[in-house]
């Protein structure tokens, strides 16, 4: 008797290395540092010459591997910074020991906070703190004096390296601190600094979006609710909207570094117009500018998903469709936009049809990702045909077991044969494999219930040998090839002793006794396969229902031996057992029934003569 086979994260870590050795450190910052800085200057002010050579004497205790000499030197640093706090040398090295140096973070916190302070209108010292300093030490007195500053001198601050980038950032966070802390003084700073210059006039679409995707999210937090006390607040994020949708209106998002996706800008953009009552009129723009360059990618993906956004997925889909066809080159964004969109639907032939025809333009790690994504969802649903279509173009072995598998289940049995035997049992049988042991089982359980069903015993034979190859000693399988064997009348003996080797390591399974039983029979050896068929009997005990093989067999063995009433016995026994799974399970059992009766009247008429 055949017996059934049964079914069965990476961590990562980092790690941080501090300074070893002080000459390594100060190699890095020697690197980036121009050298004639580290030199005292021998002429002009007598006061810069002396402030020179203690900034030499402060980087060479640093070179020096004497950790009370580097605690002496970043002292002295805090006092030159202090005589001098524009030095970009200082703020440059403090920055170099900052990141080198966790140890000393909280120290130079301490210090540079203290001085920002005291220098106010220090500009390198300004963007120092912005950079390094935790917002809890200067989201107050930091902010309010930096707003005043550069709302009185914008010019000084414009001119600066970096500059304009350092005070967008500051009124950026101004605005947003001045919710989250309940600060009016600190959105009338805000608003003032930026009434005083256009400081955000050429900043990127990134930027822009970055600095809109945390300002928008105030829209939804509970305490926005109290900046409707600050105007300023809603005015700055209003006219960053406003120029967000005037840029990507204006040229498609095409501004976008190459490479980037466009995804999250169109996101913000259908966020930004949820609620606007301005959505209508930009719509209309975009069909209109749109109307004036066709094929325009960037802006035929913005109008589908704001299309998506306004839950009209089939004039999205539509919109899409038309482009990807008559595009020369397929955009891979409006390619997931479209898979996307077709899922949101549940159009699943639609998505079928368009994943075939477009995934080859795809990566192939995307592509692949989307058909196991499309896999899981029709398994979801309790599809398994459409299911077995979504692994159709994929070429691995696992995915060519899965469609078999799948098929399976759909009760596609003849198309799952088909793709076995002109498919998947050549790879096999050269050596390709599953993922792992559980799938490869599953393949083979599968495979061989298909060319049993099929009664394709040469296939079955080429799956259990090809198997046997790598797994020599599985008994479930030895078992079930001595069974093939021995119900095609052949190779006794290597069923005989593939038989001995599965009840070797399982002596008291009753299935294996029930294939030893029957190869004996067929050895003609009745005798001793009556003495092992009782055994198999008694072994199922109480599951005689799953032992009903071996029972038909005993009465086929006591037969072949003369035994007229226990074969009788056994076949009536069978008959009963089948009439009854036939009428509580309402199972038709009739081919069975009529091949027990056969046997019952060969019986008889033996009997009689």
């Amino acid at each position: 008797m055949k017996f059934s086979f049964k079914f069965m994260a990476v961590l990562f870590c980092a790690m941080t290395c501090p300074l070893c050795a002080a000459d390594e450190f100060y190699a890095d910052y020697t690197e980036e540092t121009p050298a004639e800085i580290l030199q005292p200057v021998m002429d002009g002010d007598p006061a810069l010459q002396k402030w020179q050579i203690r900034f030499a004497d402060a980087c060479a205790l640093i070179m020096g591997e004497d950790q009370t000499k580097h605690a002496e030197a970043r002292m002295l640093l805090y006092k030159l910074l202090d005589e001098q706090p524009d030095s970009r040398e200082v703020l440059n090295l403090l920055s170099v020991i900052f990141e080198a140096d966790p140890a000393c973070r909280k120290e130079i916190r301490e210090q540079v906070s203290l001085l920002v302070k005291k220098h106010t209108r220090s500009i390198p010292l300004n963007m120092f703190v912005f950079d390094h300093i935790t917002r809890d030490v200067w989201v107050t007195d930091f902010l309010k004096n930096a707003l005043k500053f550069y709302t009185e001198e914008p010019n000084t601050i414009a001119a600066a390296t970096n500059g304009m980038r350092h005070v967008r950032n500051v009124i950026f966070m101004s605005s947003v601190f001045c919710v989250e802390y309940q600060t009016p003084e600190l959105a009338v700073l805000m608003n003032r600094c930026r009434n005083v210059k256009a400081w955000f006039d050429g900043v990127d679409l990134q930027l822009l979006q970055t600095q809109l995707n945390i300002l928008h999210s105030l829209t939804v937090y509970p305490l926005f609710y109290v900046a409707q006390g600050k105007p300023e607040v809603l005015s700055f994020y209003n006219e960053l909207r406003r120029r967000y949708l005037e840029m990507i209106l204006k040229d498609g998002l095409d501004s976008l570094h190459s490479g980037d996706s466009r995804r999250p800008y169109c996101k913000l953009c259908a966020d930004l117009l949820s609620d606007s009552p301005s959505r209508k009129t930009f719509i209309e723009k975009l069909e209109k500018s749109l109307q004036e360059q066709p094929g325009h990618a960037a802006k035929t993906e913005l109008l589908a998903f704001l299309y998506a956004a306004e839950q009209q997925n089939d004039t999205a889909i539509t919109l899409l469709q038309t482009y990807l066809k008559n595009a020369k080159e397929k955009d891979v964004g409006m390619i997931l936009l479209g898979y996307e969109l077709l899922t949101r639907a549940a159009r699943w032939d639609d998505l079928l049809a368009f994943t075939d025809e477009y995934s080859k333009y795809l990566p192939e790690e995307v592509g692949t990702g989307l058909r196991l994504e499309m896999l899981r969802t029709f398994l979801k649903n309790k599809d398994p045909l459409r299911a077995a279509s979504a692994l159709a173009s994929m070429k691995t072995f696992q995915a060519l077991s899965g469609r078999i598998q799948l098929l399976v289940q759909a009760q596609r049995f003849a198309d799952a044969y088909t793709l076995l035997k002109e498919q998947a049992l050549p790879r096999f049988a050269a050596g390709e494999k599953a993922a792992n042991p559980q799938q490869e089982q599953a393949f083979l359980m599968t495979a061989s219930a298909l060319t049993d069903l099929y009664k394709d015993f040469a296939a079955t034979e080429t799956l259990y040998l090809v198997w046997l190859k790598d797994h020599p000693d599985d008994p479930l399988v030895l078992n079930n090839l001595a069974y093939t064997y021995a119900v095609q009348n052949i190779k006794l003996d290597d069923a005989c002793r593939m038989s001995a080797a599965a009840l070797k390591a399982d002596p008291g399974n009753a299935a294996f006794l029930d294939t030893m039983a029957w190869v004996l029979y067929r050895q003609k050896k009745y005798k001793e396969a009556a003495a092992v068929i009782e055994k198999a009997i008694a072994a199922f005990g109480e599951d005689i229902h799953e032992g009903l093989e071996a029972l038909e067999h005993a009465g086929d063995i006591y037969f072949a031996l003369g035994d007229n009433i226990q074969a009788k016995l056994y076949w009536l026994r069978t008959m009963k057992i089948l009439k009854d799974m036939e009428l509580k399970a309402e199972i038709k059992k009739s081919t069975e029934i009529k091949r027990i009766q056969k046997k019952l009247d060969k019986l008889k008429e033996t009997t009689e003569k």
